[in-house]
């Protein structure tokens, strides 16, 4: 039997075979294409990725013709990803573009 091919990224994994995704063992029911950027974020996740990168690696296209396509679909994913628990790893820097982060260390309060 062939294993499956699997990307994990703290608690998110990818099932590269059937093109799911899970957050907490939670199915992200993720369309393809969000499924692809995600895919691309993590991938790529030691560096910030520009709009225009992402929309020739994850869309094929050459130019953005609509400014707003990157932002609905990444506000899309963050939802989804927030829904299935845990704060949204994708982080947004003005400049640099998008990148999926680690989430923060729970800090204990000292008494």
């Amino acid at each position: 039997p062939r294993r499956r091919r699997l990307l994990h990224f703290h608690d998110i994994v990818l099932d590269l075979d059937n093109s799911l995704a899970y957050r907490r063992r939670t199915n992200l029911n993720l369309t393809r294409l969000e499924f692809d950027l995600l895919e691309y974020l993590i991938r790529n996740s030691d560096r910030y990725i520009s709009p225009a990168e992402l929309a020739e690696n994850v869309w094929d296209i050459r130019s953005l013709r609509r400014s707003n396509m990157i932002e609905n679909r990444i506000h899309n994913l963050r939802r989804k990803l927030v829904l299935a628990g845990g704060t949204n790893p994708i982080v947004n820097r003005r400049g640099f573009g998008y990148a999926v982060q680690p989430p923060a260390p729970v800090r204990s309060r000292k008494r």
